[in-house]
This record gives C-alpha cells, sequence and structure tokens, in this order.
C-alpha cells in the first residue's frame, strides 16, 4: 500500500463517519420530537388488540361525531378503569376527549394514572375526573365541583370535601357543553397535578398529590353508575 492508497481510506473513512454522525444525529432529532408531540392511541384499536385492562366495566366500540372512541357501560357499583397494558407512565403530559352526560348525580368521566391494579382488591390509582352534570348549574356550589381529584382507596371525594373543603375540586370557568365532547389535558410533574380544559391557558384546578406513588399504569375512567365515551388519547413523557 502507497501513501496515495493509505489518503484514499482515509478520505473514505471519514465520509462514512461524517455520515454516521448525520444519520446518529438525525435519530436523535426524532427521538426527541417524538417525546415533545406525544404518543398517541387509537382507544377502538387497542380494545380490538386486547390492549387494554379493563376493571369493573364492559368497554365497546363507539364511532361518533367522526371520532373513533370507546364506550363504557353503566352497570356497575364501582368505578370503572380501561388501563393501556404494559404502559409505565411517572411524568408528563396526558390528553383525552371526553363525553359525559347532564344527568345529576350520575356521571363522572375522567383518567387515571399512577394506577396499581391489584386481583380482589380496589386499585389504588390518582384520578381526576369531571362531573358534566355540573358544568353549566344555576348553582354555584355545584358549579365548583365540576372537577376533582381523588386517591383511591385512601381519598375518595367525600373526605376531600369534608376535610378539604374546595381544595382538590373546583369550577371550570369556561365550562363545555354537559352533553357534548370537551378536551381534557392533565399534565403531571412530581406530586404536582395540573389540569386544563379544552384550549384554556389557566388551569382549572392544580393539586398536590395525596400519595408517595410515582409511577404506575394509565388510562381512562368512569365512577359509580357511569357510562361515558372517551377518544383521541395521547400520552407524552416527560420521565
Amino acid at each position: 500500500m502507497n501513501y496515495s492508497d493509505l489518503v484514499t481510506i482515509v478520505k473514505q473513512n471519514s465520509k462514512q463517519m461524517k455520515r454516521l454522525n448525520q444519520l446518529t444525529l438525525l435519530c436523535i432529532a426524532l427521538f426527541f420530537s417524538q417525546l415533545a408531540v406525544g404518543q398517541s392511541y387509537d382507544l377502538q384499536q387497542l380494545l380490538k388488540s386486547e390492549s387494554l385492562t379493563v376493571i369493573d366495566r364492559k368497554v365497546t366500540p363507539l364511532n361518533d361525531g367522526g371520532k373513533n372512541a370507546v364506550s363504557f357501560s353503566d352497570k356497575s357499583d364501582a368505578g370503572g378503569y380501561a388501563l393501556i397494558k404494559g404502559l409505565e407512565f411517572s411524568e408528563g403530559t396526558i390528553e383525552v376527549d371526553i363525553k359525559g352526560k347532564d344527568v345529576q348525580g350520575k356521571n363522572f368521566v375522567g383518567i387515571a394514572f399512577h394506577a396499581v391494579p391489584e386481583d380482589g382488591k380496589e386499585t389504588a390509582a390518582d384520578i381526576v375526573y369531571f362531573r358534566p352534570f355540573n358544568f353549566k348549574s344555576g348553582e354555584q356550589i355545584r358549579r365548583s365541583h365540576s372537577v376533582q381529584y381523588v386517591s383511591p382507596p385512601r381519598w375518595d371525594w367525600s373526605e376531600l370535601r369534608e376535610k378539604y373543603t374546595g381544595k382538590y375540586e373546583n369550577e371550570i370557568p369556561s365550562p363545555p357543553d354537559p352533553n357534548g365532547w370537551f378536551h381534557a389535558r392533565i399534565e403531571v410533574k412530581g406530586k404536582e397535578v395540573t389540569v386544563f380544559v379544552d384550549d384554556a391557558n389557566e388551569p382549572c384546578l392544580k393539586v398536590t398529590k395525596l400519595n408517595d406513588r410515582t409511577t404506575g399504569s394509565v388510562g381512562i375512567w368512569v365512577g359509580y353508575a357511569t357510562n361515558g365515551d372517551f377518544a383521541n388519547l395521547t400520552i407524552k413523557k416527560s420521565k
């Protein structure tokens, strides 16, 4: 091998390394852009592929208003979950479209995270849920109960309302149609939970978690004697 051959090999290797570095940077950029956008989940497809852990309810596909949604049955005296199998969530943002009903005392729809299901026991979870029947009530006290944070099995809404009145539930300043679709966004950072509805820039609820769990399953939830519809679930992890 002469000097000219050596120079040629070095140049070729340099070009290959440059291409490799460019590809590496591109992959890194794509990875972080995906984190920024978040992962979207087709709830109907998850249901069809048996990728949801359904607890205390029956969940069926629903097409409504152009949305590929799923719907919970209301035949249960307990809260119902549909959690994504194999997905652990610690911190980040959870977004979903929700449709409830304006039926007094019988519609509770929301999102569960840091959930830990146990056979034969009530699921431990953090839950943010909505009471659509209170969204546009003529009574201020009822409107102030429109969005709620709970942490079963230790903390349910009644005990929180009694001991910490107005701290873990609130009014929605620009309430959506109680019988229509609305968009919910929940941001989880450490123990802080912040809730937004539709395009609001200001949160309708901001609370500190009432347990020490830092991770768990994530999914959709309905309360006692409640049916509810959900679509367009997006999860963006930050940790």
